[in-house]
Formats: C-alpha cells, sequence, structure tokens
C-alpha cells in the first residue's frame, strides 16, 4: 500500500512521448521541494528562463535549477517544460543532463540539471586562448551530439556559441534546448514569429511556410565553423538587416569577408556548402559536416573544396614530410649519378662523331653519294609538294581529309588535335554547301569531343537520338583541368550510348571507342577505369553481365568469363583494330570460359599472363597478336605441336593439363 506521501509524488514519464502538449492537471506540487534544494544563487537569466545554482541534499551535490523567470507569462510554461524533457529524452556525453522536472509548492515549474564549471564557446573565441585545432575539436563534439539528437528525430533549432558549454577538463556539451523539437511536431512559421538567432538560424527560419528539418541545423551547425575560424558573427548588422540578408540569401564567406586572416581555404569550402541557400546544397547529414572537418584535422582535403592535383600532393607531402625527404633525396643522388653518366656518354658521342667526320672528309666516293642523296632529296620535296597542292584542290572540292582525320585510324594516335582538324574543315566545307551529310558527321564529332552544346547548330534528322542526347549533357560540368566530363557524367554518355534501341547500334560501334580515346587524351593518361571498360565490352557484347568480371588492384590481375563475351576488339570500319583491354593498366589477363575465336582478340594487347583455356581459339594466328605478351596459358590438347613450335619464339607457353 502507497501512503498519502507517495500518492502525492508525480509520475512525470506520461508527458514526453512525442508530443509538446503538457496537461498541468498531471503535476501536483511536491511537498519536499524546499527541504531537498537549498541555498539557492542566481547564476544565468536570458529568454524565458533563469539558471540557478543550489544544493540538492538527497545526493549532496551542487547542481543547476532552471525555473521560469518572474516577468514571463504563464504561456511559457509548456515551451519551458518541453525543453525538459526533450532535453531529458536524450543521454549523450556532449548534452546537457536533466536529473529532475517537477512543480514547486508554488505551482512554479522547474527542472534541474548537470551544473558544468567553464566558459561557454563564445567566452573561449573572444579570449583567444585556444588554438583553431582545439575549436574544431569542439566542433566535433559538437557534431557528434546533433548527429545523435537527430537519429531520435530531435531538432535544437538554436545552435550558436552562447549555448555550447566548455569545462575545465575539456568537456563540450550542448545546451538550452528550449527551441528545440521532435520532427513530428515541427510547424511551419506560419504565423510569422521568428524562432532562432538572427546570424546562425537558416533562410527557411525566417520565412513563412518555411520546412524545418536536419538541414536546419546543419545550417547552423555550419554558421557556428564560421564564427569559429572568424571570430565574428556570420551575419553583421542590426536584427532586421540580418535577418533580411539570411531569408536572401545575401552572405559574404570567411575568405572573402576576412581577406586578412589566415582561413584555410579547404574549411571555408566546407561553410560555404552547409551553409548553402538551398537546403539540397548544404550536407545532406551532420555526420557527412563533421567528416569534412575531421578530413582537415588529419591532412586530408574536404570533399566541398574539390582539392586539384597540386593541393592533394601538399597534403600527402605535410602526412609524410619523412618518407618524402628521404625519396626526394635518393632521387637527386640517382640525378646526380645519371648527369654523370650522361656527360661521359656525349664526351664518347664527341670522339665518335670526329673520327666519322675525318672518315666522310677522306672518302670521295661517300661524297659523291651524299651529292646524290641530296638531289634525290630536293626532288623528293619537289614532288612532295605537288602532292600537297593536289591534297587541298582536293580537299576544297570534297571532305576527304576531315573524314579521315576523325575516323581513320591515325585519330587514335592523336584523338584531340584530329577531332580539331575534322571539325574546322567540315564547318567550313558546311557553310560553304549546307550539305546535311556534313552536318551528320558534324554531330558525330561534337559528341565525341563532348561539346553538345555546340550540336544545337546543326540539324540532321538521323542524329536526332545523339542531338536528344546531348541536351541532357549540356548540363555537365567538365573538369577545369583538362575540359574533360567528370567520370561519373562520362560514364552516364556511355550508358545512355548502350541504351539506345539496336537500331542505333551503330552509333555505339562507330563512336564509344573514340569517345573513351577522346576522354582519355583530355585527362592526359594512358589507361581508362574499369566501369568505362565495362561499357565499352557491353557495346559488343551486351548479353555479358558485368559481374563476370573481377579485379585484383594489387596484383592488377583482371579476370573475365561468360559464353556472351565473344568479341574483344571492335570490328567497326573505322576502329582502332586493337584489344579493349589495352585501355587499362592490367599486368595479366584470364579471358578463361568465354566465346572469344580467335587470337585477333588481342591485338595490340600487353600484359604479362594471358590465359585462354576453355575458350573457342584453335590457331595461334596471327602471331603479331603474342608480340606484347610474355606467358601463355592454355588447354592441353588445344593446339598441334607445330602451332606450338611457331608461337614458342614468341611467347612462353604453359600446358594445363588438369582441364582432361
Amino acid at each position: 500500500m502507497m501512503n498519502s506521501e507517495e500518492e502525492e509524488e508525480l509520475d512525470f514519464s506520461q508527458f514526453y512521448q512525442g508530443t509538446d502538449e503538457w496537461d498541468e492537471e498531471a503535476y501536483v506540487g511536491s511537498k519536499k521541494f524546499e527541504e531537498r534544494y537549498q541555498s539557492s544563487e542566481l547564476i544565468a537569466s536570458g529568454g524565458m528562463k533563469e539558471i540557478y545554482k543550489i544544493y540538492d541534499s538527497m545526493t549532496c551535490r551542487h547542481i543547476a535549477m532552471a525555473q521560469l523567470r518572474k516577468d514571463v507569462s504563464e504561456e511559457h510554461c509548456q515551451s519551458f517544460m518541453k525543453e525538459a524533457y526533450l532535453t531529458a529524452s536524450m543521454e549523450h556525453p556532449n548534452i546537457i543532463s536533466v536529473y529532475d522536472v517537477g512543480l514547486k509548492d508554488t505551482n512554479e515549474p522547474y527542472f534541474t540539471m548537470e551544473l558544468k564549471v567553464g566558459n561557454s564557446l563564445t567566452q573561449l573565441m573572444n579570449e583567444d586562448k585556444v588554438a583553431l585545432t582545439g575549436l574544431l575539436e569542439i566542433f566535433l563534439k559538437i557534431c557528434d551530439a546533433i548527429s545523435y539528437a537527430h537519429s531520435l528525430g530531435n531538432l535544437h533549432l538554436d545552435i550558436k556559441p552562447d549555448n555550447i558549454q566548455v569545462g575545465t577538463f575539456g568537456e563540450v556539451q550542448v545546451c538550452d534546448w528550449g527551441l528545440g523539437s521532435h520532427l513530428n511536431n515541427i510547424s511551419n512559421n506560419k504565423e510569422g514569429v521568428i524562432k532562432g538567432t538572427p546570424g546562425y538560424m537558416a533562410p527557411e527560419q525566417g520565412m513563412p511556410d518555411g520546412v524545418i528539418d536536419k538541414q536546419t541545423d546543419v545550417y547552423a551547425l555550419g554558421a557556428l565553423l564560421y564564427s569559429i575560424l572568424t571570430g565574428k558573427i556570420p551575419v553583421a548588422g542590426g536584427v532586421n538587416t540580418i535577418i533580411s540578408n539570411t531569408v536572401n540569401g545575401r552572405l559574404e564567406f570567411p575568405v572573402e569577408r576576412f581577406p586578412g586572416k589566415k582561413i584555410p581555404e579547404s574549411l571555408d569550402a566546407v561553410v560555404r556548402k552547409a551553409m548553402a541557400y538551398e537546403k539540397q546544397d548544404r550536407y545532406a547529414s551532420v555526420d557527412l559536416l563533421k567528416n569534412e572537418v575531421n578530413k582537415f584535422l588529419t591532412g586530408h582535403s574536404t570533399e566541398a573544396e574539390n582539392a586539384g592535383f597540386f593541393k592533394e600532393f601538399s597534403l600527402f607531402y605535410q602526412r609524410n614530410k619523412q618518407i618524402c625527404l628521404v625519396v626526394f633525396s635518393a632521387l637527386i643522388l640517382i640525378g646526380l649519378g645519371a648527369s654523370g653518366f650522361m656527360i661521359k656518354l656525349q664526351e664518347s658521342n664527341k670522339a665518335k662523331d670526329s673520327a666519322l667526320n675525318e672518315l666522310t672528309k677522306s672518302n670521295e666516293d661517300l661524297k659523291v653519294a651524299q651529292e646524290k642523296e641530296r638531289e634525290a632529296f630536293e626532288k623528293y620535296k619537289e614532288q612532295r609538294e605537288e602532292q600537297k597542292k593536289v591534297s587541298k584542290e582536293l580537299r576544297d572540292e570534297q571532305v576527304g581529309k576531315a573524314h579521315a582525320a576523325a575516323f581513320h585510324p591515325i585519330f587514335f594516335a592523336d584523338p584531340i588535335n584530329s577531332m580539331t582538324l575534322s571539325l574546322d574543315l567540315l564547318r567550313d566545307q558546311f557553310d560553304k554547301t549546307g550539305k546535311i551529310y556534313l552536318a551528320q558527321t558534324i554531330i558525330k564529332n561534337l559528341f565525341i569531343s563532348q561539346q553538345f552544346k555546340e550540336i544545337r547548330k546543326y540539324e540532321a534528322t538521323d542524329m536526332k537520338p545523339l542531338a536528344d542526347l546531348a541536351e541532357n549533357y549540356i548540363a555537365f560540368k567538365k573538369r577545369k583541368n583538362s575540359g574533360g566530363l567528370k567520370v561519373n557524367d562520362f560514364l552516364s554518355v556511355l550508358r545512355d550510348l548502350n541504351a539506345l534501341p539496336e537500331v542505333y547500334r551503330e552509333f555505339r560501334y562507330s563512336m564509344m571507342e573514340r569517345m573513351i580515346v577522346y576522354q582519355m587524351a583530355l585527362k592526359q593518361t594512358d589507361f581508362t577505369s574499369l566501369e568505362v571498360l565495362v561499357e565499352l565490352i557491353k557495346c559488343w557484347n551486351p548479353q555479358w553481365d558485368e559481374s563476370q568480371m573481377t579485379f585484383n588492384p594489387q596484383s592488377l590481375a583482371l579476370t573475365v568469363t561468360g559464353k556472351n563475351l565473344k568479341k574483344m576488339i571492335a570490328t567497326a570500319r573505322h576502329s582502332s583494330k586493337s584489344c579493349f583491354f589495352r585501355l587499362i593498366k592490367i599486368d595479366s589477363l584470364s579471358v578463361k570460359g568465354t566465346s572469344a575465336a580467335n587470337m585477333y582478340q588481342f591485338i595490340g594487347l600487353n600484359v604479362k599472363d594471358l590465359d585462354i583455356r576453355n575458350t573457342d581459339i584453335i590457331s595461334l594466328t596471327p602471331h603479331t597478336a603474342l608480340s606484347g605478351i610474355n606467358h601463355l596459358v592454355i588447354d592441353k590438347g588445344q593446339f598441334t605441336r607445330k602451332e606450338l613450335r611457331r608461337a614458342e619464339k614468341f611467347v612462353k607457353i604453359t600446358l594445363d593439363s588438369s582441364s582432361e
């Protein structure tokens, strides 16, 4: 049986169950309040509440107690109690802990919490005693707290330096959840009352019908990082000016606002992304923002800054300075040794040249032969000049040279210059004649060279599928250093080409390999990616499953299989006539279990090992396909002894008897 005092004690567990409604009748004043809580001392006042330092006689310790200010109306009781129970619902080392919630004898609500000794983040920044790295470590803990709150569906909505408490021993706690709420209970700002701290609140908090969600806290964390970097509020001016500039997206970011301060550009980029005006442009979660700051602290580039090669190299050097110094020293020593060798080699060559000159001078027959050779060379030059004149006349009448530059195999030796030459000639001829077949070739060439917007200038019915696809890629941003598309965008183009109906397969056959080689030339690399290689293979083998390909990046070993894989070399009229797999850096290749029919599939391939077991290949002709292969693995009995003897002149062969 409960005694009368126990019956009067209040069960507050019913208060915070995902609702903001407070039933005042559910609370009965505790008769033990004055006995338990003693020695009240006001330590802070602001907003709707006051904070007191009190002594808890039950636990024999000093704690903090929050209660409504005397001058606020009873209407604030609901918000006050909501803050208490929202905070109490969370258990995290970086969120202030609530001990008790209840009513005094006078029916005034209160709640008690941890009493922290230390400073607010505002005081730490103003005193300028903590280095940037220390402030960023504090910021990471704040992110941990907000991320935890978001995992429960809770929002803070008033993140600012004044609401961050930093203890004497490095404890960090996010306080003052008075404006916070659960996602299920968020209502838009229809009544026109702005809730938040100007300068740190997101644009949607100041807009009628602005949608409040987790991105709102991400914006506030970006504003907090802004203050850590600059020591200033993100938006200057009076309250109305700050709110107006925030709502309208008028914001100067740290580097441009404070050019004299040494603000890391990588963190400036993080602030820009976190405080983006459009919510879809901000970080999708607090964890992503935290990871960016952590990357900076560990010496890595952030995703937001899109660092180039030199920035990445500089950061790599800072992280591995000792190793780099050893490598650079070794390179210098090697260079000095090589220089000495070259000097000696040059001296030796000079001696040989001198002896050769003396021999030439003494040999009259050789002089006669040289004179005849000179005359023959002059005649050859005259013939060449005549040929150039004929070629120029032919070019004025036809577009043969333009066609050769874009579709002859010479294109693969110098894609960029060949394509530029072809387009210049074709455009000149089209301007003169307006022939539709010229427009068709121009559209193909513009598509291959990623000049999608230029395609709008030409019309050709047969090229409409390409023109329609090009409209989708005009908005793609190209890489600053090369002008080529980014990898994911380039893959989208290849996949769309492969997805065209079968009636347009000629587009794929004549264009895909050239697009890949052109992209590689723009990026100035000899090798492409696995994903790009997959699209090229599927262009010629549409039934092949890409899951039948595996790659070991450590050993550079590539394995492809599947009976639907038949073609490993483009057979279109204007293709390179070289193996697809030459486009990726590998040391060994296994095509075991494919439907490869002949050795033509491997022309142009350079690998240490090639496995052709369990294929349809029954002849090692042509032997030119073996010129770039060191070791060939075959099934026992796959080839005749005569074929093997001839092939062993070009490549080491291993017989696999286990396949019998």
